[in-house]
């Protein structure tokens, strides 16, 4: 499998409330998306910065190089525990920055760190799930919104639960819950 390259921002993107930085295969300088899009906040899904191929199309992980600056650029970070060990200086760095690191561990839930210290939050139980590919994006997605808009740290995570637990009901956008559906669950665990 051969890499495709890193992606060029030329134009430079727009200004926006909410940047949401995901890269897939190391295509982008994060740090320099992060420096050079206004946003109010920036969210960081990382786990494209760490992943590479071999020569027979295994994705392979390795550490993180460098993200110092990338870790003082952005709001939050969320991760799955089993990339933790190669973004260790990254999500570090952003919980000292005054940034949320969330650590995503499926059905057992999540960890948020922050300057407060490490809290662990359950996840949502899905009687019948249908697919779980894109839970985390879409858990992800919802944190930052909320986070955006001001909410609680707990109760953004109870509602990016809540939504990444009612998307497991469907195949791609078909599991994705109104804002109504998503606030009622959330609301039950509180």
């Amino acid at each position: 499998m051969e890499w495709a390259g890193a992606i060029q921002l030329s134009p430079a993107l727009p200004a926006c409330r909410i940047l949401h930085i995901a890269p897939v295969a190391a295509e982008l300088a994060a740090g320099e998306v992060a420096e050079q899009v206004p946003a109010e906040f920036v969210g960081l899904t990382p786990q494209g910065l760490i992943r590479s191929w071999d020569a027979a199309g295994r994705v392979l992980l390795r550490p993180i190089e460098g993200g110092g600056e990338l870790a003082r650029r952005v709001h939050a970070v969320v991760a799955a525990e089993s990339e933790c060990p190669y973004l260790a200086p990254l999500l570090e760095g952003a919980v000292r920055a005054g940034a949320v690191a969330v650590v995503t561990k499926g059905a057992a839930g999540c960890e948020v760190r922050s300057t407060a210290g490490v809290e662990q939050y359950p996840a949502f139980r899905v009687a019948e799930p249908v697919d779980d590919t894109g839970a985390g994006d879409v858990f992800a997605a919802a944190l930052f919104v909320e986070l955006h808009r001001g909410t609680a740290v707990a109760e953004a995570v109870r509602f990016a639960s809540a939504a990444a637990a009612l998307s497991l009901r469907g195949i791609g956008s078909q599991g994705i819950a109104s804002r109504t559906e998503i606030a009622d669950l959330a609301a039950s665990a509180s």
